[in-house]
């Protein structure tokens, strides 16, 4: 969809699909490396049974599909899988691409324990490209997922996801500072070693705090409107505790 506003309306930019017409597909994101765009998204894991996460290659004006999709990764890769029927149904939701000084990264849902939980995969190369190790280290462990992060006016990074994983009651949860300290990481030691995924995971100094995840309001009293965000209204300081609702 394309709108001139963020209040819309919006309007079909595409005559179809761009993922092909076949596939039972969702969750797209835009991701651009080299000015080449791309939509990353999920093969439904109910079609195929161990869901993948896809990257498909968009003309510049993202109408239309360029070259065929292909499989960044599989729902059945990491040890903390989670069968969901037990006849290999694994799940893939809600990836998003961000990248950390030379490191691409990317979030994503799935389930573990039975419990709908955030993963984080790497490239090794830093390129759409590359080949994508999954971390085994979750974001979140339990009951919230389909993540994304944005920076707040003051520059300081977000983390927002849904939880509880039940309808129909999901709301949006944020928290400050849920991915920091990045540091690059040298690929041939680490890959030669055989501690490629942990490392990274040291490196990149990623923290689980569930429990301290916060349920909060930014409000914009200069512009004294409201800026619309994923699943919830930002403005520009953070009320107290006690005020947010």
């Amino acid at each position: 969809l394309e709108s001139d506003s963020l209040l819309g309306p919006f309007e079909p930019l595409t005559d179809g699909a761009v993922t092909p017409a076949d596939w039972e597909c969702l969750d797209g994101t835009l991701y651009v490396e080299n000015d080449v765009p791309y939509i990353v998204f999920c093969h439904e894991w109910l079609q195929i049974g161990a869901g993948t996460v896809c990257a498909q290659e968009l003309s510049k004006d993202l109408r239309n599909p360029v070259g065929e999709p292909w499989v960044l990764w599989s729902a059945d890769t990491p040890s903390w899988r989670c069968d969901m029927n037990g006849k290999g149904a694994f799940v893939t939701d809600g990836p998003f691409l961000f990248r950390r000084n030379n490191t691409l990264c990317c979030i994503w849902s799935s389930f573990s324990k039975n419990e709908y939980v955030e993963a984080i995969a790497f490239s090794d190369n830093g390129s759409i490209f590359g080949k994508w190790i999954i971390g085994e280290k979750l974001l979140l462990d339990s009951n919230g997922g389909h993540g994304m992060l944005f920076d707040t006016f003051e520059g300081e990074q977000m983390f927002i996801c849904h939880s509880p994983n039940k309808t129909p009651e999901e709301q949006a949860e944020i928290e400050a500072n849920y991915i920091a300290n990045e540091r690059e990481y040298q690929h041939k030691k680490d890959l030669e070693n055989n501690k490629f995924s942990s490392n990274i995971e040291n490196k990149l100094n990623i923290i689980n705090t569930k429990q301290n995840i916060k349920k909060i309001v930014i409000i914009n009293k200069k512009r004294k409107k409201i800026i619309s965000g994923t699943g919830l209204l930002f403005y520009q300081n953070s009320l107290e505790k006690d005020e947010k609702k």
